[in-house]
């Protein structure tokens, strides 16, 4: 059953469960797909990276050896899909290099938030939508489970997923912090310390499963609202040309555009 996809540049190569034909049923199942896949993994970079013989950066050569050796670590923990899942993950992004990922064709089942969305405001991590029972929109999340964001960022989301690198990666571990997608190697905080209106205050966070809105407005507290088609003249001559994509199905708006820019 193929489970992951490993992605390098162009190439994309399939990891086989343990070469099952059915996804793994019990804990014992899921501890030996992951460990077969954990050496499919290291495998696949010797033969299809420079990564090993790559002398300019000796980081990621130590890499492969030590993030090899905290996955095999992680086995021992591992349970179900998300453990098996987050068990690789932890190794492909501890590279730090954009270029090397790790999907899955099953997504895990897990997904839940607080009741709030938070977004980054410079350094501050800001609740940007909230429902009954949450902290309320626009209050400041200070710390939680006594560690500041900037580690729970580092230790809890970093350590998985996104690249700290890279700007847009850093703003959207700020919303990312506050999703729960059932990684047991890093369980969501429990409880915040959040400021609003001059006034600071300790709050437990109540997880439940996400809305069905949820990821339209995930993204755009991790991304910002998107750009519209069109030309906007701002002052001192300069105009604001905004382009929210570059998918096939936006051509008509696209030469629309273009003709648009012509004609000024």
């Amino acid at each position: 059953m193929r489970m992951l996809a490993w992605l390098f540049a162009a190439a994309a190569f399939v990891l086989s469960a343990a070469a099952a034909q059915e996804a793994p049923a019990t804990p014992a199942q899921w501890r030996a797909a992951a460990r077969a896949d954990l050496e499919a993994l290291r495998s696949i970079i010797a033969a299809d990276t420079p990564i090993v013989v790559d002398e300019e950066n000796p980081r990621l050569r130590a890499w492969y050896d030590r993030g090899y050796r905290q996955a095999q670590g992680r086995l021992a923990r591992v349970r179900d899909r998300a453990g098996y899942f987050y068990t690789l993950a932890a190794y492909v992004n501890g590279f730090g290099d954009p270029h090397l990922a790790l999907s899955q064709t099953a997504t895990n089942p897990i997904a839940r938030w607080p009741g709030f969305i938070a977004s980054a405001d410079g350094e501050n991590t800001i609740v940007m939508v909230s429902e009954a029972g949450a902290p309320p929109e626009g209050a400041r999340i200070l710390n939680c489970d006594g560690r500041s964001l900037a580690t729970l960022r580092t230790q809890t989301v970093f350590a998985y997923t996104l690249n700290p690198a890279l700007a847009r990666d850093q703003r959207a571990a700020h919303a990312r912090l506050f999703l729960d997608r059932g990684n047991p190697f890093a369980p969501p905080p429990r409880r915040c310390l959040i400021e609003h209106q001059g006034a600071r205050q300790s709050w437990t966070l109540a997880w439940r499963d996400i809305p069905e809105d949820f990821w339209q407005r995930y993204t755009i507290a991790t991304n910002g609202p998107g750009a519209e088609f069109g030309v906007t003249l701002l002052d001192g001559g300069v105009a604001w040309i905004g382009v929210p994509t570059f998918g096939n199905d936006a051509a008509p708006q696209m030469e629309a555009l273009i003709a648009e820019i012509d004609a000024r």
